[in-house]
């Protein structure tokens, strides 16, 4: 309904991140810039940044959101299942790149 695809959820992640800290929140966003730029792949720097995620919270002191943070995260991995097999099989579409409709 949003006449795109893929996003919605990542974008609510960072979204919540942001609430449970804003330095997470701006490390996260930096994570999937960083790898976005290097691989141009949306989905890998998606899942980078979802495997992150944790890693900041530690690190900026909010380790009362950690489990969430975690229990966030795989289910952001669940739901990236066909993504995750896309980039194995080297199928995964690039960022800029023309796709077939």
């Amino acid at each position: 309904w949003l006449r795109f695809r893929g996003g919605k959820g990542v974008a609510t992640l960072i979204g919540i991140l942001f609430g449970l800290s804003w330095l997470t929140g701006i490390l996260s966003c930096a994570s999937w810039l960083v790898v976005a730029a290097i691989f141009r792949i949306s989905s890998l720097s998606a899942l980078v940044m979802v495997l992150l995620a944790p890693l900041w919270l530690f690190v900026t002191g909010a380790r009362d959101a950690l489990w969430l943070g975690v229990l966030l995260s795989l289910l952001t991995l669940y739901t990236h299942r066909a993504n995750i097999a896309r980039l194995l099989a080297g199928r995964e579409p690039r960022i800029g790149a023309r796709q077939d409709r």
